[in-house]
This record gives structure tokens, sequence and C-alpha cells, in this order.
């Protein structure tokens, strides 16, 4: 059983290491001292970009929890102020990511728990591209953000980016629009109909 005080110092350890985006490789060294020492996992790795991995427990199901290690730049003095714990990423998202670390280490049920701590969340989304990219074998996922202590999000939004280009063929000034047919404008408004219809569903 993990106590209070050791989740706090680990947090607070956590808080102290300057981790901008690309910047996590001393809290991902922490994590897996960690994770081999004194949290029970049976497999620890640090892959290729940097992301922590470790699994505790076999078969299914095969339950994901993800955080990312990184924060936006900037830093704020760490300090316990009335209960409250503050420093850079404390909400956003080293709070979270180092709560499904000890909750996994926790794991007792049938399955396989695997904790992943990501790298540069804040900016490319590298880390999580490459969990993607190996095609990691999981049943159920839950993320490590700041959405409340006391409930779960169930989605997250997110963000469509298009790089548009305009053919205007046989265009006329818009002085004399008799002169010609806008097919370009046409075409646009039909793509991004269909677009908005792939999106919603």
């Amino acid at each position: 059983m993990i106590s209070s005080s050791y989740a706090i110092e680990l947090l607070r350890k956590a808080l102290e290491i300057y981790t901008p985006s690309r910047s996590e490789g001393q809290l991902a060294n922490l994590i897996k001292e960690k994770c081999l020492d004194d949290l029970g996992f049976e497999s620890v790795s640090i892959d290729s970009i940097g992301n922590v991995i470790a699994t505790k427990g076999s078969g299914e199901p095969r339950i994901l929890l993800c955080g990312h290690m990184d924060t936006v730049p900037g830093q704020i003095p760490v300090r316990i102020n009335s209960e409250f714990l503050y420093g850079r990423g404390a909400s956003d998202a080293k709070g979270p990511l180092i709560s499904m670390l000890l909750a996994c280490s926790e794991f007792k049920q049938r399955g396989t728990i695997i904790f992943a701590g990501v790298v540069d969340e804040e900016g490319n989304a590298t880390g999580i591209k490459e969990l993607v990219k190996s095609k990691l074998a999981v049943d159920y996922a839950i993320f490590g953000e700041p959405s409340g202590i006391n409930k779960i999000t169930i989605s997250y939004k997110g963000r469509l980016a298009l790089r548009i280009t305009c053919d205007v063929m046989d265009s006329a000034h818009a002085s004399a629009p008799w002169l010609s047919r806008n097919y370009s404008v046409m075409r646009f408004h039909q793509n991004i109909t269909k677009m908005t219809r792939k999106v919603n569903l």
C-alpha cells in the first residue's frame, strides 16, 4: 500500500524537474527507477523517443493509463501551502501522471495494466504518435488530464487543421460577377460540407 507521504514526495520530486517538451529525460529516468525499485512493475522501458512504458500482470483485459511528462515552458517554485502542492505541471499534468502511476502499482485484478508516461504532449504529440505507431494492444485506455477530481471526461476537445488551395479557373472581378461562374467557391463549399459530415460521424 502506497502511503500518502510517499505519493506527495514523489509528486514533489516530479514537479521539481523542469520538463518543457522534449526535455523529459530526467523525469522518465526517475519514473523508471521508482517502477523497478518501489512500485512492483514487472517490465519497464524507455522507448526510442523517451516514453516510459511499464506493465504489470498478464492476459486480458489490457488497460492503459497514459499521461504526459512535459509541461509548457516557464517555472513555478514548488511549495506546499494549506495542504496544496504547487508547481509547474501540478495540474497539467504531473498530478494526474503520478496518480495513475501509483494506481497502476496497486493493481491486483486479473489482466494487464500498462502505464505510459509520454513526451511532447504540449508540442507535437510525438509521444502518443509513437504509441499509436507501435500498435500497443489495449482494450481500454484512460488519459490523465485536469478535467476535475470528481468526474471522468468521456471525450475531449480536439483540433482539425485544414490546408486549402483554391483554383479560381475562369473567374471574373466581383464588380462584374455575371461574366463568369465562380466554380472554385462552389467546389470549396461542397468539399467543406463533405468533410463536416465525416467529422460529425
